[in-house]
């Protein structure tokens, strides 16, 4: 009798050590701002001084514009959200965190973004951006969008940029 409370206990004490591990080793990192709170968002800086400069290359207009738009098999959206309404979003925003400086054409920031709509199973779509200066990723960031409202896209775009720009 002995030996087996004391094998019960051993086993409690490993499990109770495992979901302690468990807990402290797989939390999230907190986000940053506000906005990145209202859905799910995950970012990864790599580079804070190279950042530094790409934000002035921002702020002045001088950056290039990917968009890739990848649609569900059954899509719902793609009959009235299109490339050209995704790339008038982004303009629209980026055009709110644009100064007025002098372009130059020979350095720019490359912003790789992607829309892309779940399948109909999910409620949850994510647009995605990579901000690439100098052919370097110095910046990631992926948040999700309600499928159902394709309306909250602009915030969610604004909190892209506005991520971007408050990177210190």
């Amino acid at each position: 009798m002995n030996k087996f409370l004391y094998s019960i206990f051993i086993l409690v004490f490993i499990v109770i050590i495992f979901v302690i591990y468990n807990q402290t080793n797989s939390s999230k990192k907190p986000n940053r701002l506000t906005c990145q709170n209202v859905t799910n968002t995950y970012e990864e800086i790599y580079d804070k001084k190279t950042i530094a400069k790409a934000k002035e290359l921002l702020s002045a207009g001088n950056y290039k514009l990917n968009i890739s738009m990848n649609y569900a098999k059954k899509s719902d959206i793609k009959s009235y959200f299109s490339e050209s309404d995704f790339k008038h979003i982004l303009d629209s925003v980026l055009d709110n965190y644009e100064e007025e400086y002098e372009h130059n054409a020979i350095k720019y920031i490359t912003i790789n973004s992607s829309f892309r709509e779940k399948d109909i199973d999910s409620n949850n779509g994510y647009i995605s951006f990579d901000f690439i200066f100098d052919n370097q990723t110095i910046y990631k960031i992926k948040t999700e969008f309600k499928d159902s409202n394709i309306d909250e896209l602009e915030d969610r775009v604004n909190c892209v940029i506005k991520s971007f720009v408050s990177i210190k």
